[in-house]
């Protein structure tokens, strides 16, 4: 009965100690500074209603990415919202989802400087409503090799400052204008069979396709000109707004271009006068109709003279 009772007290003893090197090995595991968990943020983005950036690019701008509906809108002033490039939101909720921690870099407040994941960082922040889900900052970057290199980052609530691999900080610093919907006029040159265009200093031009090639009017033009016109502003996009002025203001526009895609469909991009900037330019606001609210300056980067040509450029030698 003695032996069997010392058994069974052995046998607790045993078992008490078991359970004692399994907490202390669990508590130092918890508070090794070396300890980290690989996956960062845990989200569904089904469920994001919200995103809010500062980027260190444009630390004066705050981006504000809101869902409207199945669509996600930006707003560029109070109370005004703009369309915005749907897959470029994707992907950068994508980032987000397959961001994994490599390693512990610091466990420390007074390393937060140093890898840039305080205020000179970028904070991205996601909301579910009215829940804060998601509050992040990217930090600096540093190069593995020449090929590769990794970045650092922090939860906010956190000092723990984790490296990641790749750049995931480039998916959200970006200014305003940048998330925005850039495109003025996209188009397949193989579907457009027509052309027309209305230039105050001559008589409106209207280009047509047969099966001969196009004509201007009645007359025969440079097919091969036209082409190339054609192939010029088929993938045409700018990143330079005008929010400041509203259409009511503006009047009747100035210049006209119709690009016939069928037989009833047309692209249709108007050029309002804004007056001289200079002594030699003009400043032409232009808006599509594949991007209606959206208002261009026309000026920057030779947008009006990419899309507004003269009649002579077809001219058929």
């Amino acid at each position: 009965m003695i032996k069997k009772t010392k058994t069974w007290l052995l046998g607790l003893i045993l078992g008490v100690l078991l359970i004692l090197v399994v907490v202390i090995l669990y508590n130092e595991r918890s508070t090794d500074p070396n300890t980290f968990r690989s996956e960062l943020v845990e989200i569904d983005s089904s469920a994001v209603t919200e995103i809010i950036i500062s980027p260190r690019a444009a630390p004066e701008e705050l981006v504000r990415l809101m869902k409207q509906g199945e669509k996600w809108v930006i707003e560029v002033a109070k109370d005004k919202v703009a369309e915005t490039d749907h897959e470029m939101i994707s992907a950068a909720l994508g980032t987000l989802i397959n961001l994994k921690a490599l390693r512990l870099a610091a466990d420390s407040e007074s390393k937060l400087s140093e890898y840039q994941v305080d205020e000179a960082g970028t904070r991205v922040k996601l909301m579910a409503g009215a829940d804060l889900i998601v509050d992040i900052i990217f930090g600096k970057f540093e190069y593995k090799d020449q090929r590769s290199m990794f970045s650092y980052v922090r939860l906010a609530d956190e000092v723990k400052i984790y490296a990641v691999d790749g750049l995931p900080d480039m998916s959200f610093n970006r200014p305003v204008a940048a998330w925005r919907n850039q495109s003025v006029l996209q188009f397949n040159v193989l579907d457009i069979g027509g052309i027309e265009m209305i230039n105050p200093d001559e008589p409106a031009m209207i280009l047509s396709l047969n099966e001969q090639g196009w004509l201007d009017g009645n007359q025969p033009a440079d097919s091969i000109a036209v082409a190339n016109y054609l192939n010029s502003i088929s993938n045409v996009s700018s990143g330079n707004f005008l929010d400041h002025l509203e259409e009511s203001s503006l009047g009747s526009p100035a210049y006209e271009l119709k690009v016939k895609t069928d037989d009833v469909n047309f692209i249709h991009i108007r050029a309002f006068d804004l007056g001289m900037i200079d002594d030699t330019t003009t400043q032409y606001l232009i808006n599509s109709s594949q991007n209606p609210a959206s208002y261009f300056d026309g000026s920057v980067d030779g947008l009006f003279e990419k899309l507004f040509v003269n009649r002579s450029r077809f001219k058929l030698e």
